[in-house]
């Protein structure tokens, strides 16, 4: 467990930190972004309340504004959203043209279908839930 954390922190570092640094032309040392607020942000993330995407965003903002990620969360509602299946049914009903071509074989399309259901959510869904319930669907013949 211990071990997945040091990795999930590692990767974070590397990748968005530096890219954050490089971007705002800073050093680690004159940062706004509190040394605490990253291992909050995938404890969030590893708890469910947030998403990857969300993450990504909150990280942003707290690199930038020195604020908590629960200051962030809170103050924009970027909590989890769970219940998707209305959204979802809505988003199949909306694109049928894109329903029928995944039906014909074109399996790259369920990529657009999730992206729609990203954008109504705000981000806010958890896309493996997303894609596991629309193929559920297509497959099922529900829609």
């Amino acid at each position: 467990m211990i071990n997945n954390y040091a990795n999930k922190l590692a990767k974070w570092i590397i990748n968005d930190l530096q890219e954050l640094l490089n971007e705002s032309k800073t050093d680690i040392t004159n940062m706004k972004l509190e040394e605490k607020a990253l291992v909050d942000i995938i404890l969030l993330e590893d708890s469910g309340i947030i998403t990857h995407e969300i993450a990504k965003d909150i990280f942003r903002e707290c690199f930038y504004t020195g604020k908590s990620p629960l200051t962030i969360i809170i103050e924009k509602d970027l909590f989890k959203v769970n219940d998707v299946d209305s959204i979802i049914k809505q988003v199949l009903q909306d694109n049928q043209l894109v329903v029928k071509e995944y039906k014909l074989g074109k399996i790259k399309v369920l990529d657009r279908l999730i992206g729609q259901v990203m954008k109504i959510t705000e981000k806010k869904a958890d896309p493996r839930i997303i894609r596991e319930k629309l193929l559920e669907l297509l497959n099922g013949d529900i829609c």
